[in-house]
């Protein structure tokens, strides 16, 4: 059982995150149209000084069976919020 300390602390948080839920999708949308439409540049745009710079990242392309030996199991929890 929660007390009502913690109804009172998380109540309010949860209703504001499922709130700005709709809102994520929306943003992620426009970021990666933004990202696309200013690669490798840097400009003025009115207010807004929007830079895009190449960076690179090491990535290693393990096979599956040599991956597979060094696999572990971790402990996760996965939230779910209903309205009720």
């Amino acid at each position: 059982m929660v007390t009502p300390e913690e109804i009172a602390i998380w109540e309010p948080r949860i209703e504001r995150a499922l709130e700005l839920k709709p809102f994520s999708q929306e943003y992620d949308d426009l970021m990666d149209e933004i990202k696309e439409g200013f690669k490798g540049r840097t400009t003025m745009l009115g207010k807004y000084l929007v830079r895009s710079k190449p960076y690179s990242t090491t990535t290693y392309k393990v096979p599956k069976e040599i991956k597979a030996a060094y696999a572990v199991t971790i402990e996760g929890h996965r939230l779910t919020i209903e309205t009720l």
